[in-house]
């Protein structure tokens, strides 16, 4: 077996007992070394075998095992592993004796380990193990696991688990599936236990075994890795690692710079052209320096990071594969899109965060990391030998303006319906990927077959392509990715590759359509189209400052960074679907039925998203979003923004996405540090003051209009947003369609943004107090006799509710219009 495939795969198994140990009626009977040795013996075909020596000696000193002599061909290698298991656990605040160990403690929330300095956060927030394919999981109040528990999961993953070919990026994926939610170690630090999975600690053990190995191998040319010198190996003091990070620029020009029609297809390929470039460029460095995804630590929202070995070689191959990029990027897009680039060397015992002295920590190697990508950016063409034809005289004949990115190129002609239009040749084949991406599974570079046609193909850089399959297929290729695959569904066909792209088939809306721009859509009310756009707030300081100093480590950082792009990338779609998670989908008008979402999620990774749909949908959409991630987090120490736009069906996309983002910065704005936001019908407002409008002043008039018998809604209804009963509103309301005339909307209209704007004056009082008072049954009752006045005593309560109402009630117009409309 290849020295770095064995080194990889034993560091992705060497802590595999500890699932067997836990799930073992007598656990204490034997070590987790033990359990994991007798399961890799047992389960895996006899090439691997040999992979029992990692489970067994990841404790490895080389005093305490003389059976495992100088001469031993794998010696260094358990050692190196070793070595890497220790600086990989840096985020242990003291060593342990297995006797001390809880085994039966779960993992805790990463985010409950989060100092924001705003919010509250669950303390006692746990996970209980599960697959990720069974959906979105949150965290629970302090409980205990059982043996059972541990046996599922264990099941699961052996029968996943392939016995005869194993290769270190499909065993990364099932790792990932299965132990994503058990806990790394499960000793008492205090009673806290652990935050680390076990994935992540495996993961992140096999990145600085690698790394590590590369470099020895390197620096140490004129010998065999297995005749190193031990002190070499457990060496911390030298700078042998280096994290390299890539940046992505222009990203949103590049994706909302669209004026033409098929706006929505291009938002999305333009989107998915800009994922799959960044997974691109990760899978070629990573096979340059002799890599696997283990080393990939992060990748989403236009960036990714690697851990590589600290060599000039490997320092030369970077430039080299960033330079060709870039040459690429500007003869395809100009200098619209570009790739900055960073890297900084350090030493093994930056990860003994628990032991070091210094100053340096991993997290301040990734903020330096950081500044030297933001430096780069201000100079990004001072390295590039192309940049001289841009001050030479151009030829200008034949060329033309491309109408989607407004490139001044030779131009082809591309017909969308009876039309024909002016598109570059980037521009048309973004055009045309974006009418099967809903369909792809497979994404291949270098297809070794070609018997199976590809539904298309994504030119990605000189020429070069990915080749795009359907569910059906199954084709094989240098680099092969499957897109968001259910259970086990990948092994055997490259890496999983989750996209936010719901619908991936469309439910409503066609894509299929050549000629329509705007999608079409089941409404309620008028048809109109909603824009969301959201982004997690003061992401920066989370994970410059979040995490305490004594807790950062390379494990708790590539965590945190892979939960939020599980919910962005992956949860998002179940969120659409209806699947929260056992939370109660919201709706106005159906408060009984769970269904699929109206939208379609353009782009969704990283910590932001951009979602297009019916206006209804698009609003309750961000409500589910919002609850599911508050549940998600654990708590409102990290909070989420919005904006939303609504307009006309004819509407151009590409305005859509500038007004939601303007009313997204709006949110971003709101409240200085506090933000958790929705910019919704121009009106900002914190998520705890719409929740409070929603329910107490809108559910009630609504559900009185379109049901009548509010009474029998509220007793069978189960599915409100936030409570189980609706209460008195400030808004009159009758039993019976229609008696909420839009006159009346637009006078409470006037009347909300007369308080808001001037304060208390006396005519917007007196209007307000003649519209309650006509809407009531008995309408000589005195002021104080009728229920919601009675509410009305304390005045500056009062004020607040109706100044806010404007924009509940500007959502209601539009539910009734076209109710109002039929009746005549």
């Amino acid at each position: 077996m290849d020295e770095r495939k064995h080194i990889t795969l034993g560091a992705l198994f060497h802590d595999i007992g500890k699932v067997i140990q836990r799930s073992s009626y007598n656990p204490r009977k034997k070590t987790h070394q033990e359990f994991g040795a007798e399961w890799i013996r047992g389960h895996l075909s006899d090439k691997y075998k040999e992979l029992a020596d990692f489970a067994l000696y990841h404790h490895f000193n080389p005093g305490n095992h003389p059976e495992l002599d100088v001469r031993s061909q794998y010696r260094n290698d358990l050692l190196l592993v070793a070595h890497a298991d220790n600086l990989s656990s840096g985020e242990r605040e003291r060593d342990y004796t297995e006797s001390t160990f809880d085994l039966m403690r779960p993992l805790s929330s990463i985010f409950s380990t989060i100092e924001t300095g705003k919010g509250n956060k669950s303390k006692d927030a746990f996970y209980r193990p599960a697959p990720l394919s069974k959906g979105i999981f949150y965290p629970e109040k302090k409980f205990r696991l059982t043996s059972e528990d541990y046996k599922q999961i264990l099941k699961d993953f052996e029968n996943a688990i392939p016995k005869e070919s194993l290769h270190p990026n499909s065993l990364l994926d099932i790792l990932e599936e299965y132990f994503s939610l058990i806990p790394s170690h499960t000793a008492e630090a205090e009673g806290k236990g652990t935050d680390v999975s076990l994935f992540d600690h495996l993961k992140t053990t096999a990145a600085i075994a690698l790394a590590a190995y590369n470099y020895l191998v390197d620096t140490h040319k004129n010998i065999q890795f297995s005749q190193i010198p031990s002190y070499d190996i457990a060496d911390t003091k030298t700078k042998r690692y280096l994290l390299i990070g890539v940046d992505v620029s222009g990203i949103q020009n590049f994706i909302y710079t669209i004026t033409s029609k098929g706006a929505l297809k291009l938002l999305r390929a333009r989107s998915f052209y800009v994922e799959m470039l960044l997974e691109f460029i990760a899978m070629k460095l990573l096979k340059d320096l002799k890599l696997f995804r283990t080393n990939l630590l992060f990748l989403g929202g236009g960036n990714f990071i690697i851990l590589a070995q600290n060599t000039e070689n490997a320092r030369k191959r970077l430039e080299l594969i960033i330079h060709d990029f870039n040459a690429g990027l500007f003869d395809e897009h100009h200098g619209r899109l570009w790739l900055t680039h960073g890297m900084i060397e350090f030493s093994g015992e930056i990860f003994l965060t628990r032991n070091s002295q210094s100053e340096n920590t991993i997290s301040e190697i990734l903020e330096k990391l950081r500044d030297k990508i933001d430096e780069a950016k201000f100079h990004k063409f001072s390295s590039f030998d192309k940049l001289g034809g841009i001050f030479e005289p151009q030829k200008v004949e034949g060329h033309e303006e491309c109408e989607v990115c407004g490139a001044e190129v030779d131009v082809r002609n591309c017909r969308i319906g009876d039309e024909e239009h002016r598109f570059c040749r980037v521009c048309e084949n973004l055009y045309h990927v974006g009418s099967f991406i809903h369909k792809a599974k497979y994404i291949v570079y270098y297809p070794n077959s070609r018997k199976t046609q590809p539904l298309g193909e994504l030119s990605i850089h000189r020429g070069e392509k990915l080749s795009l399959y359907s569910k059906d297929d199954s084709i094989d290729g240098e680099f092969v990715w499957t897109i968001n695959p259910s259970g086990d569904e990948h092994i055997g066909h490259g890496v999983k590759l989750y996209l936010g792209n719901y619908p991936q088939m469309g439910r409503n809306f066609d894509p299929d359509i050549e000629d329509k721009d705007a999608p079409s859509f089941n409404y309620f009310g008028l048809e109109l189209v909603g824009t969301l756009r959201m982004d997690v707030d003061n992401l920066g300081y989370i994970f410059s400052k979040g995490i305490p100093k004594e807790k950062r480590s390379i494990s708790r950082l590539a965590m945190l960074s892979r939960f939020f792009n599980l919910f962005f990338r992956r949860f998002i779609n179940d969120i659409a679907r209806g699947e929260l998670g056992g939370l109660k989908q919201f709706s106005v008008v159906h408060p009984a039925q769970t269904a699929p979402r109206e939208t379609v999620v353009v782009y969704a990774g990283g910590d932001d998203l951009f979602i297009v749909g019916a206006w209804h949908d698009v609003i309750e959409l961000a409500f589910d979003i919002r609850k599911a991630f508050r549940k998600f987090i654990g708590g409102d120490h990290i909070t989420i923004s919005g904006g939303i736009a609504v307009n006309h069906v004819k509407h151009p996309i590409h305005l859509f996405a500038a007004n939601s983002g303007e009313a997204e910065e709006k949110s971003k704005g709101y409240g200085g540090n506090e933000k958790d936001a929705l910019t919704l019908f121009d009106h900002t407002m914190q998520w705890k003051d719409w929740e409070n409008i929603i329910e107490k002043e809108f559910l009630l008039p609504v559900r009185k209009n379109f049901y009548g018998d509010v009474k029998a809604i509220a007793k069978e209804d189960d599915r409100m947003l936030w409570s189980s009963k609706l209460e008195p509103s400030y808004l009159p309301a009758g039993g019976e369609l229609g008696e909420l005339k839009r006159a009346v909307i637009y006078k409470l209209m006037w009347i909300s943004n007369e308080l808001k704007e001037k304060g208390l004056k006396l005519k917007p009082l007196a209007l307000l107090t003649y519209l309650i008072t006509r809407s009531e049954v008995a309408p000589r009752k005195t002021l104080r006799q009728v229920e919601p006045f009675k509410k009305w005593i304390n005045i500056l309560e009062f004020w607040k509710i109706v100044g806010g109402l404007k924009p509940a009630l500007m959502w209601l117009d539009l539910m009734i219009r076209e109710q109002e409309k039929e009746k005549i």
